[in-house]
């Protein structure tokens, strides 16, 4: 582990000498056990390494006590932000990685056997790489969770995208800490990369159906067509979101089956959302008998319109006499109903057809639906 270290620091036999040059004191003489050589270094470089081992320890601790106690105090003083967020990842830090870490620094100065020398760096820069992907993996969830809003939201669709994410977050961390590692250890990690790259093309390749539903969930999480919860219909098949994978997405049709529709057919789709709907626009033609006197046919537009106001809801677009047929004479309709909710729009909608006939069956008005068959209601 000398390599590389200044000579002063390397040379750590001639520390009596050093001391005797700065202190005037002869340790050689004193302690003559101080130069005695064990497995390549004096005892007295081992002494110093146990010494150098306790002070990095001590001051690795304190600093991290402090750097901690730091950052709590932060998080106190700013609720709701990355400091408060990230507070729980700052005590995630494996305290026995101080230790290892004091025990490196320590031991540099050693002239250690080889085998020796790369153990204890793969045993250190290994307990490091473990803690720094679990660190950014969680730093990387965080972040996400933050800018995404999915600390101050319960919308499922936000909390499933943002875990999709912190997933692929996470594995490229893996990837990155392992190439890492494997660096360290002396592999050729340039080879294994461009393998890797080989060998990733022909993957993409051979699931490009997967990666193309994956990425279309991210255009579904990001533009938002549909949310869970919603009612959709693509093409003739429709129903209420129950969830939004990474790789399809399953819909609860009215008749009760469950529908998996792959991410990359609903993109190309066309999607008919209920939910997002504010209102709902209803035509109705209503024939009137070519007999019904004309005093009665004035009436019949504000008699409607008194019919459709008086439902909750609803309100009034029009209501003309629009065309003089064979059918008899075409009353043009049309009204909206307020709300997604197709319940209400069924119910507001035969409400009004009610109200209508037996309006018309009061006031003597007779309907016609075509030119052979007039409908004359009889008021009860």
């Amino acid at each position: 582990m000398a390599v590389g270290m200044p000579q002063n620091f390397a040379e750590i036999k001639t520390l009596p000498e050093t001391i005797a040059r700065l202190f005037d004191v002869d340790l050689s003489s004193r302690l003559p056990w101080f130069e005695t050589e064990v497995m390549g270094n004096a005892l007295g470089a081992y002494l110093v390494a146990a010494i150098s081992f306790v002070l990095y320890a001590v001051l690795l601790y304190f600093t991290w006590k402090h750097f901690v106690k730091r950052w709590d105090n932060l998080a106190a003083d700013h609720p709701n932000s990355l400091w408060s967020h990230g507070m729980p990842l700052v005590h995630q830090v494996r305290p026995h990685l101080l230790p290892l870490i004091a025990f490196y620094l320590s031991a540099q100065p050693l002239e250690l056997s080889p085998k020796l020398d790369h153990w204890i760096l793969l045993i250190t820069v290994g307990a490091m790489t473990l803690q720094g992907i679990h660190l950014s993996s969680e730093l990387g969830r965080i972040l996400i969770e933050y800018y995404r809003g999915g600390f101050r939201s319960d919308d499922p669709v936000v909390k499933n995208t943002n875990n999709n994410l912190a997933t692929l977050v996470r594995i490229g961390v893996w990837v990155a800490g392992t190439l890492f590692f494997l660096d360290n250890a002396g592999f050729n990690v340039s080879t294994f990369v461009t393998g890797l790259g080989i060998s990733g093309v022909a993957l993409a390749l051979a699931a490009q159906a997967i990666l193309g539903d994956t990425f279309s969930s991210f255009a579904i999480a990001l533009d938002k067509p549909f949310e869970t919860g919603d009612f959709i219909t693509v093409d003739n098949l429709r129903g209420t979101v129950e969830h939004i994978g990474l790789k399809t997405t399953r819909v609860r049709s009215v008749g009760g089956e469950l529908l998996v529709f792959a991410n990359s057919d609903l993109t190309k789709s066309r999607i008919r959302n209920f939910k997002k709907m504010q209102q709902r626009y209803v035509e109705l033609k209503l024939a009137v008998h070519p007999h019904t006197p004309l005093s009665l046919l004035r009436e019949i537009p504000s008699w409607i319109a008194q019919v459709i106001e008086a439902q909750p809801k609803v309100s009034l677009d029009s209501c003309r006499l629009a065309h003089i047929s064979n059918q008899g004479l075409i009353f043009d309709v049309s009204y909206f109903i307020n709300g997604p909710s197709f319940n209400d729009y069924a119910d507001s909608r035969q409400a009004i057809n009610f109200a209508i006939l037996e309006l018309f069956a009061t006031k003597g008005v007779t309907l016609r639906m075509d030119s052979n068959m007039p409908i004359s209601l009889v008021p009860s």
